[in-house]
């Protein structure tokens, strides 16, 4: 079993929505069920969308007492916001950045609630999605039940001012964690198959194509391109599928799949896992994405693989 890890996830940031209407307002934005969101279960992943039905960002939402939290890649934080707040017409709502007051970090490994629960005062709920404040020493936390990376693993959001001691709390307190790294964070990713905006996501995809199914509900009422999703799952069938890739060689992230000289996909990520080799995400076309299916990056091979992947593949 690997060691907890703990991710310093500056690449992450939070949108607080604040206002009377916000509840009402965001529910008519986002893929997702939140009217109902509260307690211990105050949490779920959704999609904002074009109205083309396209991915324009992949939220994780957190239902605070007094607002609303969106949890998202720190780099497209203004652009959503940009394209949020073109939807305020006469509702109660404001929108913020909260990236230079709030620091992000997670903990990857089956124990990091109860390593958490060791070092700090308060219930953590255990609701997938959901986010508990936690007292820790002289400042305070929210814990999230969600993963971003691995299979296993906490989100954690706190005040920027208290993440030094923070930092120095756990690792004075816990011997067997460890530190990790962008880089490791981001094979974890991989592996996990977990699609990141600006890599697998952005708008030419439909959720369905990213495997997101589970952030959009099938019951609620209208939001920003509902039509389309919906007549999708009704009368169509998407054309392309996210898919876990092992090669013989390193490739480009941005290198074209074929299949008998023909283009049937395109690589969007890649990295080197230990005792596995280069390994990747990438979109190819419904017929080509059982696992097993044998692919090439120019002469290079590439085999498609289950997700998340094995440490037991081999291409």
């Amino acid at each position: 079993m690997s060691p907890p890890t703990l991710f310093s996830l500056q690449q992450r940031s939070v949108i607080e929505v604040r206002g009377a209407d916000r509840s009402r307002w965001l529910n008519g934005m986002i893929t997702n069920e939140i009217s109902d969101l509260q307690g211990e279960k105050n949490g779920c992943p959704a999609v904002l969308l074009s109205r083309q039905g396209r991915v324009i960002a992949d939220l994780h939402v957190l239902v605070l007492s007094d607002c609303i939290w969106l949890e998202l890649e720190s780099d497209f934080t203004e652009s959503v916001i940009k394209e949020l707040d073109r939807y305020i017409i006469a509702d109660s709502v404001e929108l913020q950045n909260l990236a230079r007051r709030i620091s992000r970090y997670c903990i990857e490994g089956e124990d990091a609630i109860e390593l958490i629960r060791r070092v700090s005062k308060g219930s953590i709920s255990e609701h997938r999605y959901a986010g508990s404040e936690v007292q820790f020493e002289g400042f305070k936390a929210l814990v999230a039940n969600y993963e971003l990376g691995s299979l296993s693993g906490i989100q954690i959001f706190l005040s920027s001012e208290n993440a030094t001691e923070f930092e120095e709390l756990l690792f004075s307190s816990e011997k067997t964690l460890v530190k990790g790294t962008a880089e490791a964070f981001e094979v974890s990713r991989v592996i996990a198959g977990r699609p990141r905006l600006g890599a697998e996501l952005d708008e030419t995809v439909l959720p369905d194509e990213a495997n997101l199914g589970d952030a959009i509900s099938t019951t609620k009422g209208c939001y920003i391109g509902q039509e389309v999703i919906a007549r999708l799952r009704s009368r169509g069938k998407i054309k392309h599928q996210l898919v876990g890739l092992l090669f013989d060689e390193h490739v480009s992230s941005d290198s074209s799949l074929t299949s008998l000289g023909k283009k049937v996909g395109e690589v969007t990520s890649v990295v080197f896992v230990e005792g596995l080799g280069v390994a990747g995400l990438g979109f190819v076309q419904v017929e080509q994405s059982d696992p097993g299916t044998q692919l090439k990056v120019g002469k290079i091979n590439a085999k498609v693989v289950s997700l998340p992947m094995s440490m037991k593949e081999k291409s």
